[in-house]
């Protein structure tokens, strides 16, 4: 009997010992990425290890931000965020656990129009979830909370009343909270998919241009060129919202870093096209970086410009059309051309293909000052770096000349004396 009970208490010691280990191993196991449970229609996706501190120089050093908050996207995000800060802020032991963590906001599409902002907090190990819920609890003791499961995970909406509602749960290790309840499901769904954005093989644009995003910005900016138009549209007015509707066509992800200045923010990166993809940045694949010389000659009023370096124009064109072909606008681009060659006696193709050089930029520049009200307060200008001077010179003589004699107008209005220099008119 004696020896009997000594076995039984071994194996009662032993199975204490391998439960005290799987339960610890499980409270110590690192918790999941949290970029991972951000939804792949993301927007905008903003990144900091340190958000609270971003979000504070951006409100105290930055002065033109508290103009930007009067614009309704900026000041939602600056509200909810402000709450969700108010949380995370008002324990010690709380802000000790996310500060320095992997944080995340991505702004996403609710409705044809209306939008929301999902906010995430990857902790360093699962066992923080107790506590992070506990202080959510207690912060809001005085509302109505309600639990509810989805996708096998619990999710606790607070009321805040008018109507508004903050969801919150916490999955894998992982701070997930919205506004928007669906949201909240989103994340959920995505996470327990395998699906991340991060992921080489499915999501390889944004894998490539977040493998470059830089540690020691303050915050990391990710735009979505198929969403980010879309979520535009909804504060934007309706003729804004058309112009900026084509940049969908531009690139597949681009990726920011972010610096905050007292006067400024400036942004650097990188922004990426699928390789043989329909969008306008590929026609850029296999083109050599210009040293920027056109901005020599800019006007000091200028206001913004877009400039293309290359080394190939000839490549670059061809690709050019490919893309126009991929997006069905070749159609209308060539009956123009036709039209133009045909109205004018031109080959403009053939006769431009040849002289256009490395670098050519849209100009704007800003005449708001100018003392004649009849002038416009925008001009815009097209500047061509051309191959060869004289025969590009030539070249172009000959196209006023010949759009001017076909409008009507005499060849010595076609073309005028400036400053030793020849201006043509067409």
């Amino acid at each position: 009997m004696r020896n009997i009970l000594i076995i039984f208490f071994v194996l009662v010691i032993l199975g204490a010992g391998v439960v005290g280990y799987l339960f610890y191993k499980q409270l110590k196991s690192p918790s999941s990425k949290a970029i991972n449970a951000i939804p792949s229609n993301a927007a905008i996706i903003m990144e900091s290890n340190d958000f609270q501190k971003a979000w504070q120089s951006l409100e105290k050093t930055t002065s033109f931000w508290r103009t930007l908050s009067d614009i309704g996207f900026i000041k939602d995000l600056n509200d909810q965020t402000t709450y969700l800060d108010s949380i995370l802020s008002a324990e010690g032991q709380l802000s000790a656990l996310v500060n320095g963590r992997p944080a995340f906001i991505s702004a996403h599409l609710t409705g044809a129009d209306d939008y929301d902002f999902l906010f995430l907090i990857g902790l360093e190990n699962i066992s923080q979830i107790s506590t992070i819920d506990d202080v959510f609890v207690r912060a809001s003791r005085d509302l109505t909370v309600e639990k509810r499961s989805y996708d096998k995970v619990t999710i606790s909406d607070i009321s805040l009343g008018e109507g508004r509602t903050f969801s919150y749960t916490l999955s894998k290790g992982i701070l997930i909270g919205s506004f928007s309840p669906m949201l909240v499901e989103d994340a959920i769904r995505q996470l327990n998919s395998g699906n991340s954005l991060i992921d080489k093989t499915k999501n390889a644009a944004f894998a490539k241009v977040h493998a470059t995003s830089g540690e020691n910005a303050d915050a990391n900016v990710y735009i979505n060129y198929q969403m980010f138009p879309k979520l535009m549209g909804n504060f934007l007015n309706a003729k804004t919202a058309k112009e900026l509707a084509p940049i969908e066509d531009l690139a597949n992800w681009s990726a920011l870093d972010l610096k905050i200045k007292p006067n400024f923010l400036m942004f650097n990166g990188l922004t990426l096209p699928k390789d043989s993809s329909d969008k306008f940045f590929s026609v850029f694949f296999g083109q050599t970086p210009q040293e920027i010389e056109v901005t020599d000659i800019m006007p000091d009023n200028t206001a913004k410009f877009t400039y293309f370096g290359i080394d190939d124009f000839e490549s670059y064109y061809t690709a050019f059309k490919f893309f126009m072909d991929g997006n069905k606008t070749m159609y209308d681009y060539q009956r123009r051309i036709d039209k133009l060659n045909a109205d004018y006696s031109l080959d403009l193709q053939n006769d431009l293909l040849s002289v256009i050089g490395s670098e050519f930029a849209m100009v704007t520049t800003g005449n708001i000052n100018s003392p004649n009200p009849n002038r416009e307060a925008i001009t815009n200008y097209l500047i061509i770096k051309m191959r060869d001077a004289e025969e590009s010179e030539t070249l172009l003589k000959d196209i006023s000349l010949s759009v001017g004699v076909t409008n009507g107008v005499d060849k010595a209005d076609s073309l005028e004396q400036y400053r030793e220099h020849i201006i043509g008119v067409l």
